[in-house]
């Protein structure tokens, strides 16, 4: 949405609803291949002073199936680039361990604070960061770590 605009514009408070609510998992997006922020990933807090994003994932250029129902795109497999993008890759990588817990036994259930914690948990950190941070959240999604954290 090109033409979309603040009325009261702040660069560094662009996360609008419902990515602002304080239960919703809030992901930035950045270049896998290079590490930089993607230019139009939202930056938090929130207004009320919340911190978001909660964790950040690739979400520039990243390979993937494509829907047949797309108005912009044919379908089949290329590359797309968005927040919407990194948060289906962290959807996935919840569904992942949200599995293993089911299969576990006894199996683990996780409510969705627990698996918040549990991404910004298992988060990448940089050195050169103070986090959290309004571009990054909590740090980069690293599922080996949260793993970790729950063995």
């Amino acid at each position: 949405m090109e033409n979309t605009r603040f009325l009261n514009s702040n660069p560094d408070t662009t996360i609008v609803c419902p990515s602002n609510a304080e239960g919703v998992i809030t992901c930035a997006a950045y270049n896998h291949a290079t590490g930089g922020l993607f230019i139009q990933s939202s930056r938090g807090y929130t207004r009320t002073g919340n911190i978001k994003p909660d964790i950040a994932s690739p979400g520039v250029e990243v390979y993937g199936a494509r829907s047949s129902a797309s108005k912009f795109a044919k379908p089949g497999f290329g590359r797309e680039s968005g927040t919407s993008i990194s948060a289906a890759l962290t959807a996935g990588a919840t569904a992942l361990f949200v599995n293993w817990g089911l299969q576990s036994d006894p199996p683990r259930y996780f409510t969705n604070r627990e698996i918040k914690s549990l991404l910004i948990r298992g988060a990448t950190r940089s050195s050169n960061l103070l986090y959290p941070n309004r571009e990054w959240g909590y740090g980069t999604l690293n599922l080996y770590q949260i793993f970790q954290v729950l063995l």
